[in-house]
């Protein structure tokens, strides 16, 4: 497999500690209550618009709540403070290593926006590895339409029947499955439905299980 598209959080990184209390510095600043971590961990996935809304719905926000200028405040809220407790997971980049001296093509596909994705890539020393990456505002889509994924894939000057994507949640299943790629996901991410039963060619409990699971994806098409 020559063309490797990676989601962000709850894949390469386990931002949830950070994004939890930014949302919830930008909650109590306007008056909401705040919201547990262990939710804020399966709204990630949505996108920081559709997680903003959702998480205020549940925190009991009034009928005239702004969630534009609510997400705005979360997103500054984030920014200023990316990484306090932010960590790439254990394997990430000793894989990575690997891989790019393997000359495998490196991409991320993620529902982060740029302003706070671009800032947390490179704090955490992943720039390097990756020749693209497309964010949740890059284009007028995001995953799961399967574009958002191609356009990734197009930029490294892949070829999507080498390709395979590797995520966390429902959200990347559904996008691989929309691009006709198959996926490898972690189990240690945020899906909200239990890993083990999502339809992923390949479940892996490690990042350092992964060029395994490259292999197996590789001797499956080969049947």
């Amino acid at each position: 497999m020559k063309t490797l598209i990676f989601d962000l959080d709850g894949t390469l990184i386990d931002s949830v500690p950070d994004i939890s209390a930014s949302l919830n510095r930008a909650f109590t600043g306007e008056g909401l209550a705040p919201i547990a971590i262990e939710r804020v961990k399966v709204l990630i996935s949505l996108g920081a618009r559709a997680m903003v809304e959702q998480a205020a719905r549940e925190s009991g926000c009034g009928p005239n709540t702004n969630f534009d200028d609510l997400r705005d405040l979360f997103l500054s809220e984030y920014k200023a403070r990316p990484i306090e407790n932010t960590v790439v997971y254990p394997g990430v980049f000793d894989v990575l290593d690997k891989l790019k001296a393997d000359g495998v093509l490196l991409g991320i596909c993620t529902n982060k926006p740029k302003k706070t994705a671009s800032t947390v890539i490179p704090a955490l020393g992943l720039d390097g590895y990756f020749s693209a990456t497309l964010y949740s505002d890059s284009q007028p889509y995001k995953k799961p339409d399967p574009r958002h994924v191609h356009d990734v894939i197009d930029l490294l000057g892949g070829d999507a029947a080498e390709a395979v994507f590797i995520g966390d949640s429902e959200i990347d299943l559904a996008a691989a499955h929309n691009a006709d790629l198959p996926i490898v996901l972690v189990s240690y991410g945020y899906s909200l439905a239990p890993p083990h039963e999502l339809e992923a060619d390949v479940l892996i409990n490690h990042f350092s299980d992964l060029p395994n699971a490259l292999d197996e994806i590789s001797q499956q098409q080969k049947r």
